[in-house]
């Protein structure tokens, strides 16, 4: 049963829309708590399990693992105390991934698959047909939505493995070390490429064909001023100086929570000052989420080593966990409601299609269709406030 829940979470969450994302991007940064300092048993626990419920970790582990004994595995364990304290389970890089690599090995296999197929796109028509699909699914739902909301993990990963290799002495193979300098250059390259490209096609962002492939870096986001185009990049930039603060202060806990302090409350100036979102309710959700996260901050400081009252943090772990539950629940209240508008827009949208075949009228134009569901939204969001 808690499998089962963890998959229809994560399946959830992997939907395209808006509210779901916020959902997943808050309970990754959540999740991620976990190695900033030492955390109670209780809140522990809870933060693990945001953790397997994002990366389904209950699942990938076995198959990553499979075909290695359990004299292997516990060997590993003993010989990989470092990585073990930076959250890394496997000394293998590609292992340490879990589900992420399996979302990079399909996006792979969908740029093979789009390159055999354009060469026989002139003999079959139907395969210009998928090129098309799996275009809209790699841009859309692929690469750029994996780098713009799904890299926490790909980040932490690349960094610590090479922080590891200069900084200690254990053993980190060739392949690992090469493979994860690629990976972080790969994410600071991510925020200049994403300015360079937004600054390069200001004019052109609301181009159909442009927006079809690219369209994610700025979907549902305002395009008109710079600062407005630039929130990929702050919300890139803010997740990894997060893990740099973790991976370059191994030993200084109170200076991480001190950094993750500082970067939640320049990214909410950020988010309030510049409100970069076409909604006023994602301004919303995005500056209460981010204010939670503030205050769960401070009582990071009570798990610090400078408080050695273990029933203190034990209460303030509980005190956490109600504030991870607010924030977590508030987000899945509003993803239902959207889902709940949509499906129920749609219905009607058949159901008078329907209508109309039946008496033999022609439907309305698709720009008609397209404005009335605008304004619907519109009128949602409206009475939601």
């Amino acid at each position: 049963m808690f499998v089962i829940t963890q998959i229809v979470i994560t399946l959830l969450l992997a939907a395209s829309l808006k509210s779901m994302w916020n959902l997943l991007n808050v309970a990754q940064v959540i999740a991620y708590l976990r190695l900033i300092t030492l955390w109670p048993a209780n809140g522990l626990v809870a933060l693990e399990f945001i953790e397997d419920g994002i990366t389904l970790r209950k699942i990938t582990k076995p198959m990553m693992e499979f075909g290695t004994s359990s004299f292997s595995d516990l060997n590993t364990t003993l010989d990989d105390v470092a990585l073990q304290k930076q959250g890394i389970e496997n000394p293998s890089l590609v292992k340490s991934l879990g589900i992420f690599f399996f979302a990079i090995i399909v996006i792979a296999l969908l740029i093979l698959a789009i390159a055999l197929m354009r060469r026989l796109k002139k003999k079959y028509e139907l395969v210009q047909k998928a090129i098309d699909l799996i275009n809209k699914k790699l841009y859309y739902n692929g690469f750029l939505r994996y780098m713009v909301t799904g890299n926490l993990k790909l980040t932490h990963s690349g960094f610590s493995f090479v922080a590891l290799a200069f900084a200690t002495t254990d053993k980190i193979s060739a392949f690992n070390l090469v493979l994860a300098i690629g990976i972080c250059l790969l994410i600071i390259a991510w925020p200049i490429f994403v300015a360079i490209w937004m600054e390069k096609h200001k004019d052109e962002l609301l181009d159909a064909d442009l927006k079809h492939k690219f369209g994610t870096l700025y979907q549902g986001t305002k395009i008109d001023e710079r600062s407005e185009r630039l929130y990929t990049v702050a919300f890139s930039v803010r997740r990894m100086l997060l893990v740099l603060s973790v991976v370059c202060f191994p030993t200084h806990m109170f200076l991480r929570v001190q950094c993750f302090l500082w970067l939640q409350s320049f990214y909410i100036i950020y988010v309030g000052w510049v409100q970069p979102h076409e909604e006023a309710l994602y301004n919303f959700l995005e500056i209460f989420n981010e204010s939670l996260l503030l205050v769960l901050g401070y009582h990071l400081f009570i798990f610090t080593p400078f408080v050695g009252d273990v029933s203190a943090q034990y209460t303030m772990g509980w005190s956490s966990i109600a504030i991870i539950v607010l924030i977590i629940g508030t987000n899945a209240y509003l993803m239902g409601k959207f889902s709940y508008q949509k499906l129920r827009m749609k219905y009607y949208k058949r159901k008078h299609m329907a209508y109309l075949k039946k008496q033999g009228l022609a439907p309305p134009p698709a720009s008609e269709v397209a404005a009335e569901e605008e304004k619907k939204n519109e009128e949602f969001i409206e009475n939601f406030h």
